[in-house]
């Protein structure tokens, strides 16, 4: 850099072999650093344009992993606690890891539901044969009859939440060969 005439200036040049002549090229650094800073704002907006493309590339990505790997979660979250409804299944939106994450754990969930289902079937049914069980006994403990078809009665009315019973005789009848009530 050199200063010529009052104004900075890039001096290069050239020595040519075959004739031996010099050429010289004077370049202002003034018109340099226009152009740098022209370079300089271009590269600034590239940067920020290629910022927002990864941005915009980010919130797409995570609206669709993240936010069904969330759905998920949050799902698992309930069930640990007891607060989940086990109709509510999770909708697949997708055919890949995530989708398929979903899918099985739909499965799981009715998979729990019918265990669940069955586990209650089984304690209803062995509340009954429970209620089965005393109602014998207060039958065979009994010499009172009457009193004794009442309280088993009551208790069988219990432990099947009705609130009457009734008994019916069965008479045989020996024309037809059937049974009646």
């Amino acid at each position: 850099v050199d200063n010529i005439n009052g104004e900075e200036m890039i001096v290069t040049h050239i020595t040519f072999n075959k004739s031996g002549w010099r050429m010289a090229a004077l370049t202002p650094m003034k018109m340099i650093k226009e152009k740098a800073s022209a370079i300089g704002t271009i590269m600034v907006l590239l940067l920020i344009f290629f910022f927002l493309i990864i941005l915009i590339f980010t919130a797409v990505i995570s609206k669709k992993y993240l936010t069904p790997i969330r759905k998920i979660t949050e799902h698992f979250k309930q069930f640990q606690k007891g607060d989940i409804d086990l109709n509510d299944e999770l909708s697949v939106e997708s055919d890949d890891e995530v989708g398929e994450l979903a899918k099985w754990f739909n499965v799981f969930l009715k998979s729990f539901k019918e265990k669940k289902t069955m586990e209650q079937d089984m304690l209803e049914g062995e509340r009954l044969l429970k209620s089965i069980s005393d109602a014998t006994n207060v039958l065979l403990a009994t010499s009172d009859y009457s009193t004794a078809f009442n309280n088993a009665l009551e208790i069988l009315g219990e432990s099947t939440m009705s609130d009457r019973v009734y008994i019916f005789e069965v008479h045989e009848c020996e024309e037809k060969g059937e049974s009646l009530a």
